[in-house]
Order: C-alpha cells, then structure tokens, then sequence
C-alpha cells in the first residue's frame, strides 16, 4: 500500500507539474504574440496591406495596367494580404478572446478580410472579365453597382479606424498593464475610444453609401441609347442586304451591288459616341460579304469600327442585338451579333471617385475619431487621472497605518493578501479596484489605529483631501447606525478636519467658511446660489458627512428642494431665502453646541429638514390675522397655530410621493422619531409659544443645575461630562430652542445683515397693515406704516423677546456666548439708528438706553461665568 501511495504522489505531482509547465508556456506564447501584434514591423506591414487592400483595384484601373500579366501579381498581393489580416484576426483571437473575438472590431476585421475576394480575379474580381448589357445599361444601375464596389471595400476599413486611435492616443495596438495612474487612465480610455471611433466610423459608412444608394428611385429612365444603337444597326444592316440582294438580281448583274446604308448608319452611331468617354470599338456579325437568298452582297461599314481593344477586359462591354433581323453568319439561333465599347474611361473616372469616396471616408473617420479622443479625454480621461493622483495623495495620507499592519491583531495580514492580489494579471479596471479597494481598507484603519492627524491631511492638497474625506463617508456608511450618536470621537484625529473643503455634492459657488459665518448675504444669491448653499449644508459640511449623507439619496433630495422651492410664495419676507437663512443659522448653532456628540443623526436630518420647511407656503399673513378673517387654515386647525400645523403637514405631504421622500430610507422606527422632531420644532416657531419656551428652558436650566451643578462647561467647548449629564437628558427640548432661535436670529447676524433682514420683516407687516385697514380690522400694534419707525420696532423686539430666549440659552450652551454679544451690539446700533432717523425726545432716549444697558450687563454677567450652573 505504501508503494502504491507513493506511486500515485509521484503521478499526482507529475501531472501538476505538467500543468504548471502547459501553464507556463501558454502565458509565454501570449506574450510573445502580444508584442508581434504590438511591433513597429508588424503594424507597419499591416499598414502598407492596408493601403493595397483598400486602393490597389482602384489603382489598377486608374493606371490601366494590361491583364496580362497584371492580374496574376494583383492576385498573388491580394491573395498574401488576405493571409495577413487572417492571421492577424485569428492571432487578436488567442491573445485577447473575451474582448476581441465576437465583439464590434471582429466581425468588421471579418467582414473586411472577406471583401478581398472581390479583388481576385479567380474568385469575385472583376478583373478579366468582360461586361454584358444585353438588356441595356441604366443610370440606376450604374449608381447601385458603384455603391457596391465601395461597399464591398468599407469593411475594411475598421482598421484604420483602431489606426487612427492609436495616433490619437499615442498608445499601443493592445493595452497592457501601465504601472503608473496617468498610464492606466490613458489605457482605459483607449479602450472606449476604439470602440466608440468603430462604431462612429460604421455610421459614416453607412451614410456616405446610403444616401447614393436613396438616390435610385430618382433617375426611373435607363440610358437605352447602347441599346438602340445595335437595334438600329441590326435593322439598317438586314434593310441593306435585302436591297443590294433585290438590286442584283434586277439587274441581273454577276457582281454585287455595293451600298452604302449601313455604312451611313455606322457613321451615325459613331458620330454619336464621338462626344462621349465610351465609344464602340470593333462590330461583331456584320461581315461585309454576306449570302442573301443564294446570291453575294456587299454591305460595307463594319471596318468603320476599327479600334485597339482596352487594354483591361473589365472595360469591355458587350451589347448583343436582341434578335437577328437577317440570319447571318456571326447572327444566328447561336449567337447574336454585338457591339464592344471601350469604358476604359469611365472605368478609370469611376476608379478615382471610388478612391475619393474613400479618402473621405478615412478623413470623416479620423475626425470622428480625434473628436471621440478628445471628449473622452476631457470628460473620462482626465478626472481619471486627477482621481488617481488623488489616490496617491490617499496613500501619502495613509502611509502610516500602513507601518503598523503588522503590529495590529486584526489587519496583520492585510497587506500580504494585497500583494498576492496585486501579483495576479489584471486589467485596467481590475488595478482600479483594487486600489480603491486597499485604500479603503487603509482609510478605514487609519481611523481604527488613531495615526492620522490633521497635520497629515493638510499636507495633502484639497482633491486629495476630498477624495479622502469621500472614502472615509461610503466607507463608514454600512457599519454606522444611522440613529448612533455624532461621530465625533471615532474620527479620532480627524476630529479638527476642515470638512468645508469637500464639495462633491453641492457645486458650491460661495466658500464653505462663508457659509459658516453669521455675515453670510443670502439676500444678494440667485435662487441656484442659495441651493447649492443648502446642498452643501446637507451632504458636505461636517453635519451632512455624518448625518445626511449615509441617511438622505442625493437624486431625492435634489427633487425634494426643488418642490420646497416652489412651495414658497414670491413675499418680502417668508420666502425660500428665509428659509435658507434659518436653515444656515441652524447649522450654525448645531456646530456651536456641539451637537454631534449629543444629537442622533436621525433627528440632526429631521431638524435640517425642519428648518428648511417651517414656513413653507407662509401667505405674508400672521396667524391672528387668519383667525380674525376666518381663513380655511384657521378653520382647519382650530385657531391653534394654523400657519405651523400647515408647514408641518406640507412637509409630509411633499414626502408622500417617494420621489421626494428625504425620510425614505429610514424603517419604521426612526421615520418616526424623524416626524416627531419636525412636528415639535416647527409648531414651536409659533412665537405665541415663545414665552412658554423661554419658560421650559429656565426651568429645565435650574433642574439641571441642583442635579449636576458641578458639570462644567465654558465659552469655549461643552465637556463630555456636561453633554452626557446635562444636554443629553432632554434632546427634544433643545431641538425646539435651536430651531425657534434660528428662526428669531437675524439680530444674532452682523448689523448690516441684522438691518437687510429687519426691512423684510417691517415691509411684510406693513402690508398686512395696509390689508387689515382695507377689512376694517384692528391694524396691528407693528404693523401700521403710518405710526411704526422702523428701527425702533427692531429695539422692541430684541429687548421684548429675544434679550429674554438668548440669555436663558447661553445659560444652557455657553458656546453661544459670542451671539448673545452681538445681540447687545446690534440693539446698541439700533438704538443709535433710530435717534438719527427719528429725533425722538429725550425721555424716550433714556428710557431706551436704559434697556440697551440691561441687556448689555446681563449679557456681559454670563461671561463671567466660569461655569453654568451658577446662580
């Protein structure tokens, strides 16, 4: 048994070793074969091939080389340049059968091999063979029989067409692995530009042979003078035989009667081809001494037509009579008497436009083929090569997560198995994959391993760092949660990472630190502006990588904005630029307090989505004013907050077509949670809820201080420990302040900001003013043009009703410290403004600056905190 075990070890190893050996020598066959293909000889030699393919029967007739011994060479080259594009078809076939063989190149290098039979005389060729008409020659057929010999020809040139391509593209006959980025792209897009110049190049063929062969139907009459010459000959001849016959014998006369019918009517026919490019050179049928009913005629004329013969007999046409008038030597049941004319020089006119339609063929071709290469190169070829030089900034990135592969226990051998891959033959797009593929994985533990600082991504330039930064998204996108908390801690280094610089999205035409200041002009952006704004807040800032992108489709979304856009009325101040503001504001405080280590990203999306939706379909009209005229959205909703429960439920019923659905990919469970954040933060925009809200927050702000009085927090950042004792407790409620603060915060934005927005709002309630005395309604405390200053109405909104929110807030989230300042400075401004513009009196001045200093000492008290629960 153990023989016999090792008998067969020793089989079993022979046999791999067999395979290896047939594997090896396959793989070396191919190559070599592959560099024949790829060599200057060979294409060079395909070339002149080519051009003799493709132009040699055409050359032939031009130059009217004789038959003898011409056809035999031409048949001989046409036969070794047949051979070749065989070889070559079947070689492309064993080196590179699953893109080549049955595919578009194929079966035109097929078809283009096949065509050369109608080149060899043996074979198809026309070359040596004699034309008939015996049932006349017509201008459509001409023009049919011209397209053909064309048609037969445009197959081949597919190869010019790949010709072409690769002087275009530089590249060789056959890609092959290139080891660097630029190489590879370039590969590529030689690939699709072979394919798509061969498919351009069929249309040019087809049209430039179609539309002759279209042109048939419009020449219905034939040229029948070939044939009405021979009738007339034929008639003219049997008429003078049978008249000199009949002469004779009256006469009596031994010798015949010559006449000189036939020789007139020869010289007709002649004079009538004198004009023309063909001409008869030699009658057939019609000797001169003929027997006619047992007696000798002469009928001169036939040695009128006397010429040399072509010296090719493909320029010879016959055109027998149709029947014999008189029976003849030369004219009988077995043959009929004829006319040969010599087409030498309609053959060669034909041959030289056959050459031109070929050129401009090959001229249309290599346009095509230049303009394919340089879109390709402009649209695929290029951001490939920039995408790759990206990846290059990738691996500098990641370089040192990849020193400690070895060191970690979990992607030990990670870097071993990529070699082995990268071992392996591939193609382009395999070497793509699989370098995106090692750089995700590299990315990915860049941030398991904590080795990537922010030094390091700065160092990259910014499409490096965007593609960065997009990896890192997709990549997390499977293994995060969408209702987990902020990812703020598992970007460990990456944490202080400017994710403005990444607009992959958005088509941003303002810069990112823009859109997060509170100087930011929306009022001055055209309506696209504003959606690329809104586009970059919701997939590109740091909130919309970690929130929005991994929960919101782009495409839906794009409809989505687009709805809402439409869902705002054309009025001064509720319109789409107002809802873009609120929605930067939000952005802004979440980024502020931090949100990210404390709000879900479900209901993050829920309060974007919210902001950008609170007013949508706001008529200009306050609440009251709907109750008081009856409108239907006040019998609707039972006087309770009408305008909100609207935005709410055209919201919702935006999201019911799935088209639209922002919520769509979101189960059960967090679609819901997501509704319950909208609904809450919208309805609390009702500003007859806002002392209600200030109210809860002070409350909620004193239970959290008896209970955690010791969590710190400053002006600077929020402590974890303060986020998870104090903030985390009562999302919901935060939700409602950071939405009804940014729908209040235009005093919160710089003066000049704070003054553009303010004149909106003053415009707006003017005219619900003008409408209200128009009804005969109680006009409005702020509302009455004729008696509110302007300026003035801002100062009693900041004290009244923002002064009270914003304190109370930045008790809570000290990081907003900075607003609350600007807040006291724009009432000072105001305040200011309104003495300039109005001259009020002097007690009125006093009792207003008495207010400015209120706010501007509570305001200054909060940043003497040192911690937030102090009293």
């Amino acid at each position: 048994m153990a023989a016999t075990d090792r008998a067969y070890a020793l089989i079993d190893c022979s046999a791999v070793t067999h395979m290896y050996n047939a594997s090896q020598a396959t793989r070396t066959w191919r190559a070599m074969v592959k560099r024949l293909l790829a060599s200057v000889a060979f294409r060079c030699t395909g070339a002149i091939f080519l051009v003799v393919a493709i132009f040699g029967g055409p050359l032939c007739m031009m130059l009217d080389v004789p038959d003898d011994p011409w056809n035999d060479i031409v048949d001989a080259v046409m036969l070794s340049v047949m051979f070749f594009f065989t070889a070559e078809v079947v070689l492309r076939c064993a080196v590179d059968f699953e893109d080549y063989a049955l595919s578009f190149l194929f079966w035109m290098d097929v078809l283009g091999t096949a065509s050369l039979t109608f080149e060899i005389s043996f074979l198809f060729g026309a070359a040596g063979k004699m034309g008939t008409a015996e049932t006349g020659v017509g201008a459509p057929s001409l023009v049919t029989a011209r397209a053909a010999r064309i048609g037969a020809r445009a197959a081949r040139l597919a190869t010019p067409v790949r010709m072409l391509s690769m002087i275009y593209l530089g590249q060789r006959a056959i890609p092959s692995r290139t080891p660097d980025a630029s190489g590879c792209a370039r590969a590529v897009g030689e690939r699709v530009t072979q394919t798509l110049s061969a498919k351009a190049a069929l249309t040019a063929v087809v049209l430039i042979l179609g539309v002759p062969l279209l042109n048939v139907g419009r020449f219905p009459e034939d040229d029948l003078s070939l044939r009405m010459s021979g009738r007339q000959l034929e008639a003219d001849y049997a008429r003078a035989c049978l008249w000199t016959s009949n002469a004779t014998a009256a006469r009596g006369a031994r010798e015949p009667a010559p006449t000189g019918r036939f020789q007139a009517s020869v010289e007709d026919v002649t004079s009538f081809y004198a004009d023309l490019s063909y001409f008869p050179y030699r009658l057939a049928g019609y000797p001169e001494d003929v027997a006619v009913n047992g007696r000798s005629v002469q009928v001169p004329g036939a040695a009128l037509v006397a010429c040399a013969p072509p010296a090719r007999r493909q320029n010879v046409l016959e055109q027998r009579v149709t029947r014999c008038d008189l029976v003849r030597p030369g004219c009988d049941e077995r043959r009929r008497a004829a006319m040969y004319f010599d087409f030498t020089e309609v053959g060669r006119r034909a041959a030289a436009l056959d050459m031109c339609v070929t050129l401009l063929m090959i001229f249309v071709m290599g346009l095509q083929a230049w303009e394919v290469r340089r879109t390709l190169k402009r649209l695929v070829v290029a951001p490939m090569e920039q995408l790759l030089r990206a990846a290059d900034g990738m691996i500098a990135v990641s370089k040192q997560a990849s020193r400690r592969l070895s060191t970690s226990p979990t992607h030990g051998d990670r870097g071993s198995e990529d070699e082995e891959e990268s071992g392996a033959e591939e193609d382009e797009l395999d070497l793509f994959e699989r370098v995106f593929k090692g750089m995700s994985g590299l990315a990915i533990l860049a941030l398991e391993l904590n080795v990537v600082d922010e030094a390091n991504i700065r160092a990259v330039d910014a499409d490096s760092k965007r593609a960065f930064l997009e990896m890192l998204q997709y990549s997390s996108i499977d293994a995060k949660s969408t209702t987990s908390r902020g990812s703020h801690d598992s970007l460990g280094g990456l944490s202080s990472v400017d994710y403005c610089s990444a607009q992959g999205l958005s088509g941003l035409s303002v810069a990112p630190e823009e859109i997060q200041s509170w100087s930011l002009d929306l009022l001055r952006m055209r309506p696209a502006e504003r959606q690329s704004v809104v586009r970059w807040l919701m997939f590109d800032s740091h909130l919309g990588l970690h929130s929005c992108r991994p929960i919101v489709d782009a495409h839906i979304f794009h409809n989505f904005l687009r709805r809402v856009q439409l869902g705002y009325m054309d009025i001064p101040y509720h319109s789409f630029a107002h809802a873009c503001d609120v929605l930067c504001s939000t952005f802004r405080i979440l980024s502020q307090v931090q949100s990210e280590e404390w709000l879900p990203a479900v209901d993050t999306v829920a309060l974007l989505v919210s902001a950008l939706c609170h007013d949508i379909g706001h008529p200009g009209k306050t609440n009251q004013f709907l109750v008081e005229t009856g409108d239907i959205l006040s019998l609707r909703y039972n006087d309770k907050s009408p305008l909100e429960n609207m935005h709410c439920a055209r919201l919702f019923e935006m999201c019911s077509d799935a088209k639209a659905n922002v919520f769509a990919k979101l189960d059960r469970a967090n679609h819901k949670q997501a509704r319950a954040v909208c609904i809450e933060g919208i309805l609390f925009t009702d500003n007859a809820k806002h002392f209600d809200l200030v109210k809860e927050v002070k409350s909620a702000q004193e239970t959290k201080c008896e209970e955690f009085g010791g969590k710190l927090a400053s002006q600077d950042t929020l402590s974890s420990e303060y986020i998870q004792g104090v903030i985390s407790k009562d999302t919901m409620l935060w939700i409602k302040v950071i939405l009804h603060t940014a729908d209040v915060s235009n005093p919160l934005k710089t003066f000049e900001m704070n003054k553009s927005w303010a004149m909106l709002v003053v415009e707006e309630a003017f005219a619900q003013g003008d409408e209200e005395k128009r009804l005969g309604l109680p006009v409005g405390m702020l509302n009455d043009r004729d008696k509110v200053n302007r300026s003035g109405a801002e100062h009693g909104f900041i004290n009244y009703l923002l002064a009270p929110l914003m304190t109370t807030v930045v008790k809570v989230f000290p990081t907003l410290h900075p607003r609350a300042a600007q807040m006291a400075s724009n009432m000072a401004d105001w305040h200011r403004h309104w003495i300039s513009e109005s001259s009020p009196p002097e007690e009125d001045i006093k009792r207003r600056e008495a207010d400015v200093d209120k706010v501007r000492e509570q305001v200054q008290q909060l940043s003497t905190l040192g911690q937030v629960c102090v009293e």
